[in-house]
């Protein structure tokens, strides 16, 4: 029977019907995510073992790693009192041997015989007389004759030569068909290994990769020299080469951030198209009226800032900008003035903070900065009893309300704003999408400023929250005191705790930051906020007027503890990383993170800039529960060297990646599958370049030849494009 020819509806065939698959592997695969044939074309490996060429022993380095091929010699295995195996085996190359050694090995390694043809690759350490590979990567080579000794000796062997005398060259789970090649390391799950995952992808690749549709226009493909998308996958999954790789994983990644650049361009387009939204017109009266509010002068970058959150205001499509800054680079002064300069003209504004804490300290603010004003507030968050949330919607939709200060509680069923004409959303990297985007529903077309104190390093910027314009802050305020931070080792806890009592006897106050609150299987090596707590007060700062704040605790809670801490009445605040972004206290000069290593850089400096704030030089130790690794340890040095939020942060991207950071399924955004921010800036850079001039030439791809790549951009991005909004 002459099989079925296939065309590109098979590229969506669910995998329990695929060949070498079946129902309980597609189980498996589905905990991967995987579900049809396109879903594993576009599953790439997370590395690659190099295979291309074998060694001679005598060839070795230390530390390097290297693929020895030769005949088992002979096999040793031990049972130990505990009851645990361990198998060396010697490997023959000549009258030169190599010990592997498995503790506790896996049946196939058990299962090998003396005379059989191994591949093993590891990284070799010297003992004594002879090279050992521990926990190497072995490999049984289906020879049907043993090639002599000499051959496989040659110094710079290709892998691909023994690969050839293979008596199963073309079964991809024979492991012999990847020596001369770059082996594909994957992700797996619990009962599926490599040589199953391998197997599975190369037959599906053979059958299906040549019905891949190509997305890309002929001209992109010529302007940056990529390959075809068929090509691209054949490469990616298997690669005789690494230049295979390099070629595959720039069609890739291209294509990848050209889709999100796409996306992103697309929705501003529909955002700013048909919008309509208030001018707000910046006046020298308007001006001069605000600007006496501020006892201080502006720095040049907070009125650059101005200059620029103006100009968009005072047009008729929605302003959508972000303010960045360092910790304590008033933006805030940026955000009253735009709040104030949209009630100049009769507009309502809102403020949304991500926690209660932050919103209250932003009323507070606003209420201090504009005692003598008439400016109307309201704060809305969880805490607010219904009785008083239901006045305040009245009172917004009868106008008597100007500025709305709240948390989420501002995006919690629809709020009847009369006339709201600008949303500013702090932290705005801690919203979701879906959460911004309610907001809008409340009125016509408000102008957005989106605020965050992270540091967020250019490319993670121009992918996260790419439909936005960007200002910058990086100058200080005067007055702003230096901060300095330590790495505080197991030996040195004790002085650092006696340093910080002698700061708060001397009048200051302190943080002592935790990340976790407790744990529900708790033991005496579990640093928790609670337990931190109690061992501070019955120890080291006993007498101390001592607090504990987390966000568990009820918003009542949390308000009497943090106006307890503002008005000097608690000398030392233990908390979590509830007080990470917001608090004001300048008497506050002394920080102790417990558990550093928990935190990424941006959380630690944001952390940071919570003391250093008023008159007296502030203090930071990062207080080591454990011996860190080495990277660990590196990267807090370098927190500890540098306030450079800006320099934290592409640190950070670096080591975490965007997702860690920012947390992109919060944002909306499918994570990114080949491209990596930080090693692709390029790319990224050419893909939005390309994304905005289609855009602007073709906004909705209509074109015919652009059919297969909006189907690629709606597919993947189509949930988010519905929004049309912010971030």
């Amino acid at each position: 029977m002459t099989p079925r020819p296939l065309s590109t509806k098979d590229l969506f065939r669910p995998l329990q019907y695929v060949a070498g698959v079946g129902p309980d592997r597609a189980d498996l695969l589905a905990k991967l995510e995987l579900k049809t044939v396109a879903d594993v074309l576009f599953y790439f490996p997370r590395t690659y073992e190099d295979l291309t060429t074998t060694v001679r022993i005598d060839q070795l380095v230390e530390g390097a790693e290297a693929t020895v091929v030769g005949v088992v010699h002979s096999v040793e295995r031990q049972v130990t009192r505990a009851g645990k195996v361990i198998v060396g085996v010697l490997v023959a190359q000549e009258n030169q041997l190599m010990r592997a050694l498995w503790f506790n090995p896996t049946f196939g390694i058990k299962d090998l015989q003396k005379g059989a043809w191994v591949a093993v690759r590891g990284a070799p350490k010297r003992k004594t007389m002879r090279w050992e590979m521990i926990h190497p990567k072995v490999m049984r080579l289906d020879l049907p004759t043993a090639p002599p000794l000499e051959q496989l000796a040659k110094p710079g062997l290709r892998g691909a030569d023994v690969a050839a005398a293979s008596s199963r060259p073309d079964d991809p789970s024979a492991d012999s068909i990847w020596l001369g090649k770059y082996r594909p390391v994957y992700g797996l799950t619990e009962g599926l290994n490599q040589r199953e995952m391998r197997k599975i992808t190369t037959n599906i690749v053979r059958r299906y990769a040549d019905l891949l549709e190509e997305a890309l226009t002929a001209d992109l493909i010529e302007r940056h020299q990529l390959c075809s998308i068929t090509q691209a996958v054949h490469g990616i999954h298997c690669p005789q080469q690494a230049s295979d790789v390099e070629i595959a994983q720039s069609r890739l990644v291209y294509q990848e951030l050209f889709a999100l650049q796409l996306g992103l361009a697309m929705r501003r387009y529909r955002m700013t198209a048909n919008a309509q939204s208030p001018i707000l017109t910046d006046t020298a009266k308007i001006r001069g009226r605000i600007l006496r509010l501020f006892p201080f002068e502006l720095t040049n970058d907070q009125q650059q800032a101005i200059d620029q959150v103006c100009e968009d205001m005072g047009r008729a499509i929605p302003m959508n900008r972000m303010l960045q800054g360092d910790v304590g680079s008033g933006k805030t002064v940026v955000a009253i003035y735009s709040l104030l300069l949209c009630v100049a003209h009769g507009y309502q504004a809102a403020l949304m903070a991500p926690t209660e804490i932050l919103a209250r300290q932003h009323f507070n603010t606003l209420q201090k900065q504009l005692k003598s004003s008439r400016v109307r507030m309201g704060l809305m968050t969880g805490s607010v009893s219904a009785v008083d949330r239901a006045k305040l919607e009245s009172d917004l939709a009868a106008g008597k309300i100007d500025i709305v200060v709240g948390t989420q509680s501002l995006v919690r069923g629809n709020i009847p704003w009369q006339r709201l004409g600008l949303v500013i959303i702090d932290e705005g990297h801690k919203f979701g999408v879906k959460q911004r985007a309610k907001l809008k529903q409340g009125g016509c077309d408000p102008h957005y400023l989106v605020m965050t104190a992270t540091p967020i390093p250019r490319s993670a910027a121009m992918t996260l929250f790419g439909d936005l314009d960007l200002s910058v802050i990086r100058q200080t305020p005067p007055g702003r005191q230096p901060v300095k931070s330590y790495l505080v080792e197991l030996e040195k806890r004790d002085s650092w705790w006696q340093f910080m009592r002698k700061q708060v006897e001397q009048g200051r106050q302190a943080f002592v930051v935790v990340p976790r609150i407790e744990t529900q299987a708790d033991d005496d090596q579990t640093v928790t906020a609670t337990r931190i707590f109690e061992e501070l007060t019955q120890g080291v700062l006993q007498g101390l007027r001592v607090e504990l704040l987390h966000g568990q605790m009820s918003g009542s809670d949390k308000q009497r503890i943090m106006k307890s801490f503002h008005r000097g009445l608690t000398q030392v605040l233990v908390s979590t990383t509830v007080i990470e972004v917001g608090i004001d206290v300048p008497n506050a000069n002394c920080m102790a993170i417990c558990s550093p290593q928990r935190l990424g850089l941006s959380q630690l400096h944001q952390l940071r800039g919570r003391v250093g704030r008023g008159s007296h030089a502030g203090y930071v130790g990062l207080v080591l529960d454990e011996i860190s690794q080495p990277e660990t340890r590196e990267r807090l040095q370098l927190f500890c060297r540098t306030t450079d939020g800006f320099e934290l942060a592409e640190a950070d991207l670096k080591i975490r990646g965007p997702g860690d950071l920012f947390g992109t399924r919060q944002h909306g955004l499918p994570p990114l599958l080949i491209a990596d921010l930080f090693r692709d800036h390029e790319w990224l850079v050419k893909a939005r370049n390309d994304a905005q001039a289609l855009v602007q030439a073709d906004p909705e791809l209509a074109d015919p030849s652009r059919k297969r790549l909006r189907q690629l951009v709606m597919g993947k991005y189509g949930k988010v494009l519905e929004l049309g909004d912010v971030g």
